[in-house]
């Protein structure tokens, strides 16, 4: 035997180390082939590529975003440029995500399709044109791997009109992807004679070396089988054999693949495969099967004995040998003679030269056509994508434009800052209003409020009546999340003061004899780990977020109405929240739906000058007295907070209340416990500081 060239063996594998000089006469396709050191020059051509995205009438942009695959697509449709072979890979294993059939026999017409567009090599195409066809497919067989760098391929059986192939994929080859590139494979070999204006040829899958059960625990779930099974048995001689079983009927069994040299009286056929008829179980003893195995004289296979059909489709057919070393099938077709290929030839050039003007006429026609047809297709789905995007969040937009599926998303853990807000006493206000001019108004609010939340790179999740959810991950070129949540919380109330001038110089003109309806909201923010993922059924799903931290910032966008307060925070936002923001201590509570309390914090950028300013003047004075109140010293707090009250003044708009609310709240908080405390003494051993607010 000859020493290998371009490869040794390894721990029983057999190791490509030169792809480019590698005599693949030599390997043993039995054994396992692993590639090191691929080519960096190892292409694909984009012809080919682009056949296979052409045959499934999908867009390719969705394919090759999924696939990860940046080049432009001017570069793709030239049919002279080339695609890395791991890009191909990749573009391979994306496209059977978009074939419509999950049964991989349609790869059989996939790849004669594809044939019709498929590039071997300019002189190779141009050697076609004169040579017999027979002489054309050995050479492919021989000489040509049909899936570069990946994929082993030669001939082993040659005859006018009669070719039979074996094939051995590379270690790194996708094995979900092995069946389908077989059948792919045989198509491409079956569409040779109609590049001759012959019909296609007779493809035979004969042997494949993807496994039968794993076929079936794929993606057979679209066979709607009721009852189907692989049951073991013993044989005479102790050995154990499979059966697959269809509702209650056998469709294949194990059975036994011999070298050729064992079957023919060991006679030596210079390859010394195995051999196309495998054997039962019975002929053997467990100790002669397995020497036989461990010599690799011998393998075990599952043999198809019944054709399996589901509607006008063939899922595994009679004869088949699934789990066999190597995939092996055998193409025929109908052979002519060099002289009526060159008669052909010459009778085409001459109607090529009759008709090519107007042959050059139809073709800018139909590219003309193209283009103007995918410029309506891309216009098409900008503007669903623009519609979906009002509907959903962008970022699942642009995953789905990607031609991801979020679908089927597994639950992810991560850290965001959450968003609620909310209008007060929304359900009074409405009373006065029809539903048409209600939906008008809240179109009209969250128009203006939705705004500062995209501007600062946020996500709604979801609109709730008059309520709104919204999200802020982090982000490689922005501001750190609880910033941006934050900014675009004290944005939404100055735009809400915006709002309300716009409607009062409205109302003057129009409804001046009614009382102003001056609307005002409410903003809660947290930040810890939520949960991302689908929730729902098949039928109607959402993709949205749940955990404390949700819980935790709707409460908080609750108790800004007892506060007074326009923008309410928690200990962990203020943790984070850089320096520039206007930020107090506020309380200690516990809300419904948390045992632990939450310490609270208020956000005040957005109020006027003079109230910034009485805030921050009065800020060690509030904190004083909220010290006595927590310890249980009501009296004392009580007569600080009105001592603040006197001397910060009322309010703005409501004069009968403080200038800060807050004051108003604890004041009423400090009398109610201290009448409390005087009736029952037991009240100030309890006392931790801590106020409960059962509701939201």
């Amino acid at each position: 035997m000859r020493p290998p060239k371009g490869w040794h063996l390894r721990d029983d594998i057999q190791v490509v180390t030169d792809l480019a000089h590698c005599d693949e006469s030599q390997l043993d396709y039995s054994r396992p082939i692993q590639v090191e050191g691929v080519l960096v020059d190892s292409e694909v051509s984009c012809r080919n590529t682009g056949a296979l995205i052409r045959y499934l009438g999908v867009r390719p942009e969705p394919v090759l975003a999924k696939a990860k695959v940046t080049l432009p697509m001017a570069h793709l449709r030239d049919a002279h440029k080339w695609l890395s072979y791991a890009e191909s890979l990749r573009v391979f294993d994306a496209i059977r995500g978009f074939n419509p059939s999950p049964n991989p026999r349609h790869f059989l017409e996939v790849g004669r399709h594809a044939h019709r567009w498929q590039s071997m090599g300019p002189g190779l195409d141009a050697l076609a044109n004169f040579i017999p066809l027979r002489t054309v497919m050995w050479l492919v067989a021989d000489y040509n791997r049909v899936y570069n760098s990946g994929q082993f391929v030669r001939s082993i059986r040659k005859g006018h009109g009669d070719l039979t192939v074996i094939s051995k994929y590379a270690q790194y080859v996708m094995p979900q992807a092995v069946v389908d590139q077989d059948f792919w494979t045989l198509g491409i070999y079956s569409g040779f004679p109609e590049k001759r204006g012959l019909p296609a040829a007779e493809a035979e899958l004969q042997y494949t070396l993807f496994p039968l059960d794993r076929l079936l625990d794929r993606e057979y779930a679209w066979l709607g089988i009721r009852d189907h099974g692989i049951r073991a048995e013993w044989t005479f001689h102790g050995l154990e054999r499979r059966r697959w079983f269809v509702e209650g009927v056998e469709h294949a069994h194990e059975a036994i693949l011999l070298k050729e040299s064992l079957v023919e009286d060991g006679s030596w056929k210079g390859e010394d495969l195995f051999h196309p008829k495998p054997h039962d179980f019975e002929e053997f003893s467990a100790k002669d099967l397995t020497s036989l195995l461990e010599k690799r004289m011998a393998c075990v296979v599952w043999r198809v004995t019944r054709t399996l059909r589901r509607g006008d489709e063939v899922v595994v057919a009679a004869d088949e040998i699934w789990g066999a070393p190597y995939t092996r099938f055998r193409v025929r077709w109908p052979e002519r003679s060099w002289w009526q290929n060159l008669s052909e030839r010459v009778m085409r050039a001459r109607k090529q030269i009759v008709v090519s003007q107007a042959a050059l006429r139809d073709e800018i026609k139909a590219a003309r056509d193209e283009a103007q047809q995918a410029n309506r297709e891309r216009k098409a789905s900008e503007r669903k994508s623009i519609i979906f995007q009002t509907y959903a969040r962008r970022s699942l937009v642009d995953r789905i434009d990607r031609g991801e599926d979020p679908r089927t998303d597994r639950p992810v853990r991560k850290d965001m800052a959450v968003l609620f807000s909310d209008l007060r006493d929304f359900t009074g206000f409405a009373s006065h209003m029809t539903p048409e001019d209600t939906v008008s108004f809240l179109n009209s609010y969250f128009n203006r409020l939705n705004r500062p939340i995209f501007r600062h790179g946020g996500e709604i999740d979801k609109i709730m009546g008059d309520g709104m959810m919204a999200t802020f991950q982090e982000e490689d070129d922005l501001e750190i999340e609880v910033g941006r949540a934050v900014q675009a919380a004290v944005d939404i109330r100055l735009e809400l003061q915006g709002y309300n001038h716009e409607r009062w110089d409205w109302h003057a003109v129009h409804s001046p004899e009614i009382e102003f309806p001056r609307i005002d909201n409410g903003i809660g923010i947290a930040w810890g780990p939520v949960v991302t993922g689908n929730i729902g059924s098949d039928h109607k799903m959402d993709h949205t977020l749940i955990g404390d931290v949700v819980n935790v910032a709707s409460r908080l966008e609750g108790l800004t109405r007892h506060y007074g307060s326009g923008i309410l925070v928690t200990e962990e936002v203020r943790a984070r929240l850089p320096d520039r923001f206007h930020v107090r201590f506020l309380d200690l509570a516990r809300v419904k739906g948390r045992g632990e309390p939450v310490r609270i914090h208020e956000v005040f950028d957005h109020e006027p000058p003079v109230v910034q300013e009485a805030k921050l003047r009065w800020a060690s004075r509030t904190t004083q007295a909220w010290d006595l109140y927590a310890a249980g010293l009501f009296s004392e707090a009580i007569r600080l907070y009105e001592e603040i009250r006197r001397e910060m003044g009322p309010h703005l708009l409501e004069p009968e209340r403080c200038m800060d609310p807050s004051i108003d709240f604890f004041l009423d908080r400090a009398h109610g416990l201290e009448r409390r405390s005087r009736e029952n003494p037991l009240l100030l051993d309890e006392w931790s500081g801590v106020h409960g607010f059962e509701a939201k």
